[in-house]
């Protein structure tokens, strides 16, 4: 008769995944017992050390803000100004820490700094507007071709609807 040792290496297989069953499981109740961290995360504004005693506090990276949080279950006009309201605080915070990395540059950066500045303002706006143009195209298409495409409803094709050329 052989040794266990020796069947087991015939199974070895077996060996693998019995390993690999015992260590999610623990691993599964570890996490279950001690969560997802979020509890352990230090609460509060987080602080960034900007040199010469300045600081500027930042929103806490674990996501801690009440507003946002409570409003997570509720969409809806709530909701959307929550989001809003997040939106304004961190453009003013960026606005902020931006504020403060330009006075720490010489004359010459300050003007290639207002320089790009001023450049991606420009190409946002164009980047809008030809958002707007694309979006007044596709529509222009949409109503020249569907005088001759109709399109109905039924069973067929496979969004539930078929299209019929007239």
């Amino acid at each position: 008769m052989k040794s266990i040792w020796t069947r087991m290496w015939r199974r070895r297989w077996l060996v693998v995944v019995g390993t690999m069953a015992i260590f999610l499981s623990v691993g599964a109740a570890a996490w279950a017992a001690t969560g997802d961290g979020a509890e352990n995360a230090a609460p509060g504004p987080a602080a960034l050390a900007l040199g010469d005693g300045v600081a500027l506090a930042l929103a806490d990276a674990a996501g801690t803000d009440q507003v946002a949080l409570a409003a997570v279950g509720k969409p809806g006009p709530e909701f959307r100004e929550a989001l809003k309201e997040k939106r304004e605080q961190r453009i003013k915070r960026i606005e902020a820490l931006m504020k403060l990395v330009r006075e720490k540059m010489t004359p010459e950066d300050q003007a290639a700094y207002d320089r790009l500045v001023q450049t991606a303002k420009d190409q946002r706006a164009a980047l809008q507007q030809a958002k707007e143009n694309l979006g007044t195209t596709l529509k222009d298409l949409r109503d020249l071709t569907d005088k001759y495409i109709g399109v109905e409803s039924s069973t067929g094709g496979p969004a539930g609807t078929s299209t019929t050329v007239q």
